[in-house]
Parts: C-alpha cells; structure tokens; sequence
C-alpha cells in the first residue's frame, strides 16, 4: 500500500546510508503538476474559521514501489504511469479523463485510484487494463475548475482497500451533496454486507 499502510505513515525501519546513494534515473513531465486549487486555503468560508493549508495535496506526483515497478498518477495528462523502478523504462500508460491527484493503492496485482472525472479504478497493475470503474453520482453538467471541465463530484480522495471493500469519496462544492462509497474490491459494485454508495446532503 502507498506510504506503508492505510494510514500513509511513509515511514520505514530501513537504514539508509545517504552518503551512498545517486541517481539512476529521472523521470521529467513535460509541465509541473496542476494542483486542483491554486495557493493555499487561508479561510474556511463554510465555516468561518481560519485555518492552515488543507488544499495543498497535490503539488507534487506521489509515486508508489512494488516489486520492480514504480507508479503514480499525473495531474499533467490524465494518467497513471508504470516504469521498471530500477531502469525507469515506461511499461504502460491508463489515461482517465480527469487528473489523477493521488497515489494509487496496490492490493493483489490491482491498482485503485481516483480521477478528477468522477470515477475510481481499478486496473491490472502488470499491464494496465481496466478492470472496473465506478461513478456514484449522476452525469451532469461540468464546471470549470483548475482551467478544466469537470464533473460537480471528482474523486479526490484516492481508494483505500480493506479487507476487500475499497473506500472512496466523491466531493468538491460544500453546497452541495457528496458521495460515499464502500465497493467490492474485486467486482466495484455495491454488493454484500458492509457495501454501500451513500449520498451525503450538506
């Protein structure tokens, strides 16, 4: 799982020795990320307290390793990428229609993530082929946000599996309602106990 565990500890008992180590390869996007909100959020209007940056999230690609391959998910074209970890040779792309904001999650030769245009995935993470995707909210119209068009409901808060139910939310205007999901991690669907898609008002 991305950062050690569910609750993204990114911490490891392993000894490093600093001094010993150098670049093999780099990996350059053709343009930085593009964070969903610009600057940071210095007042919560909906309510009225001040408070620290809480949007910042995103301003950087937050890559995971497993095994001999390395993925993340792209703000700059829509995408999950897979590199081999020790060559940085591209393996495969998975494009979505909307900035993948968030690391994904690997549980059993899957990865789950969120994209900006209101889907989570699920994906082979050998070869890239969509396994399902799921939308809990309606079609409607876009609304322009970071100099794109995207859905009302993105899905910004990543997928976390636990014990085969995959957690995700699909939210973005306070004002209006959000999405809670808890789906069969191998099927998406909201079947069996325990699964649900919630529509949360306010």
């Amino acid at each position: 799982m991305a950062q050690l565990n569910a609750h993204r500890n990114a911490y490891t008992a392993e000894r490093i020795d600093a001094a010993r180590l150098e670049v093999a390869w780099n990996w350059q996007a053709p343009t930085p990320p593009r964070p969903a909100w610009h600057g940071p959020a210095k007042w919560d209007a909906y309510n009225n307290v001040r408070t620290h940056s809480m949007r910042n999230y995103d301003s950087v690609f937050a890559p995971i390793v497993v095994g001999q391959r390395l993925y993340w998910g792209s703000s700059v074209d829509d995408a999950v990428h897979a590199v081999d970890a020790a060559t940085g040779q591209p393996q495969w792309s998975f494009f979505t229609e909307g900035a993948v904001r968030v690391a994904p999650t690997y549980v059993d030769g899957r990865l789950y993530f969120g994209s900006d245009d209101g889907h989570a995935y699920c994906i082979n993470a050998e070869d890239g082929a969509l396994i399902w995707k799921h939308r809990p909210s309606t079609p409607t119209r876009r609304v322009l946000n970071n100099g794109r068009f995207i859905p009302l409901w993105p899905v910004r808060t990543g997928v976390v599996v636990d014990n085969g139910t995959a957690y995700f939310a699909a939210s973005m205007l306070p004002w209006k309602e959000s999405f809670l999901c808890a789906l069969d991690a191998k099927t998406g669907e909201a079947n069996g106990s325990g699964r649900f898609v919630k529509r949360l008002e306010g």
